[in-house]
């Protein structure tokens, strides 16, 4: 089987979310609370969504080093990991360097997570020295009807991630009651 591309799973993962919520609205076709069990289908597709954004900024930041490295754009962040652990940087020069850098950038990245907005602006900056990516993207979801300015997609953006961390880290469920929060 062909490997994917970052967005390729990225769609792959979104059409699975987009299944889940299908998969809710076929179980739950009346209006109204539904049964927590079949709630829990839309918290887990926020949570699915949120680790393939997750995912596919982690990917493409991965995937872009060598090309950065060549053009002599990388952060400091990069600079950092060289200075902290030299010699897994001598090692890169001795092997494929662009393939030596990803797992560099792997080791140092992968407990991080990218999906609060300023999350994305640092690493973005820090490895890649690229600016943050919310006026183009909010001019193109504004031919969706998304947010249409820079401040509403990030705000869109924390607001759908502090969602997801009251579901994956507090529950969802307000302290000694039974209603979401």
């Amino acid at each position: 089987m062909p490997t994917r591309t970052p967005v390729e799973n990225f769609t792959h993962t979104i059409d699975r979310v987009l299944n889940l919520v299908d998969l809710y609205d076929s179980l739950n076709p009346a209006r109204g609370r539904p049964a927590e069990e079949k709630a829990d289908m839309l918290r887990g597709a926020v949570v699915l969504c949120a680790a393939a954004l997750d995912e596919l900024i982690l990917s493409l930041i991965v995937d872009a080093l060598p090309e950065a490295a060549r053009r002599g754009l990388l952060g400091e962040a990069v600079t950092k990991w060289v200075r902290d652990d030299p010699k897994a940087f001598l090692k890169v020069l001795a092997t494929d360097p662009g393939e030596a850098l990803r797992q560099i950038a792997r080791k140092n990245l992968g407990e991080l997570t990218f999906q609060r907005a300023v999350a994305v602006e640092g690493i973005l900056r820090d490895t890649l020295g690229a600016a943050a990516p919310w006026r183009r993207a909010a001019h193109e979801l504004s031919y969706t009807g998304g947010p249409s300015t820079e401040e509403n997609l990030k705000g869109a953006l924390d607001r759908f991630v502090e969602r997801r961390n009251r579901i994956a880290h507090d529950g969802d469920r307000k302290p000694n009651a039974a209603g979401l929060r």
